[in-house]
């Protein structure tokens, strides 16, 4: 993986991939015991253990269906060791309806892969509606 040594590089990667819906770029920055936690519909936490187990959760949004993107708000901001926060706006539109959001990302990243991620969004029920 390109700029495997530096965290940030790994999540803008991460994030170029969501964005080109390209779920194999998409998974091949993620550990294979990737932890992730994610918003839930109720605004509590959601939890995905391994790197396939992110990539089914996105899949089922069926990405080439929306027009979306996730655009960074400001820089990442390197946290701590190998922790990387992001903050993101979320556009999506699809049969009529239209998502717009906005979540943080905490995201920890070793040897290279995103190892732990935890997502808070600030519409859980917006985004709950519109993918669900």
């Amino acid at each position: 993986m390109t700029g495997a040594a530096d965290p940030v590089a790994v999540v803008e990667a991460f994030l170029g991939a969501f964005n080109a819906g390209d779920l194999t770029a998409l998974r091949a920055c993620l550990a294979d015991d990737a932890v992730a936690s994610v918003t839930g519909p109720d605004g509590g936490p959601v939890e995905m253990a391994g790197g396939q187990a992110y990539v089914a959760a996105v899949e089922l949004m069926n990405l080439p269906a929306v027009d979306y993107s996730v655009t960074l708000t400001q820089a990442p901001v390197l946290v701590g060791d190998g922790l990387v926060l992001v903050m993101v706006e979320v556009r999506a539109r699809r049969d009529g309806g239209e998502l717009h959001n906005f979540a943080a990302h905490l995201i920890g990243v070793a040897a290279g892969r995103i190892t732990r991620m935890w997502m808070v969004e600030a519409k859980p029920a917006a985004s709950d509606a519109f993918w669900g």
